[in-house]
């Protein structure tokens, strides 16, 4: 992939998009911060404080993929942290679920995610940020991750 000099980009994904899988293949430049290993307590705002520490040890040339709770997204847009976020379709409910029993995820996971799956997907299309991205049923992060990178250069230099 070519070299986005001077960026950095916070990607807030939905679960199952491929954020592991994408931080496995461009190691070297992207991170992926999983909240689920924060303390409940004092969350979102351990996990956001996590996340503004890692900005200021890589201040450029780094894209950090995070959560898209509510929660964390509101606290981002407290801070005046801008970013993108990635999620699926709700018409896609039954791929996903499909993923996530396919890469092993906790019965509760899937639970949780077929119980709140249109609220989820509702929070992130009323999100106040205007730099959506909707993924179709076949579609992973990495399908729209050089797009993401170019479209968003310069609002993040």
């Amino acid at each position: 992939m070519e070299s986005y000099l001077g960026m950095t980009l916070l990607i807030c994904g939905f679960p199952g998009i491929g954020k592991s899988f994408l931080k496995k293949k461009f190691s070297s430049f992207v991170s992926d911060s999983d909240s689920s290993t924060f303390a409940k307590d004092n969350f979102p705002e351990n996990y956001v404080d996590a996340i503004e520490s890692a900005l200021d040890e890589y201040p450029i040339d780094r894209v950090f993929l995070i959560s898209t709770h509510t929660s964390v997204r509101s606290e981002l847009a407290y801070r005046k942290l801008s970013y993108v976020i990635v999620y699926p379709k709700k018409e896609d409910k039954q791929i996903y679920l499909k993923r996530y029993q396919n890469r092993g995820s906790s019965e509760n996971f899937v639970n949780l995610l077929d119980s709140n799956w249109d609220s989820f997907i509702e929070s992130c299309d009323s999100d106040p940020t205007p730099y959506r991205y909707r993924l179709c049923g076949d579609q992973y992060l990495e399908d729209v991750f050089k797009q993401i990178l170019l479209t968003h250069w310069n609002t993040y230099t």
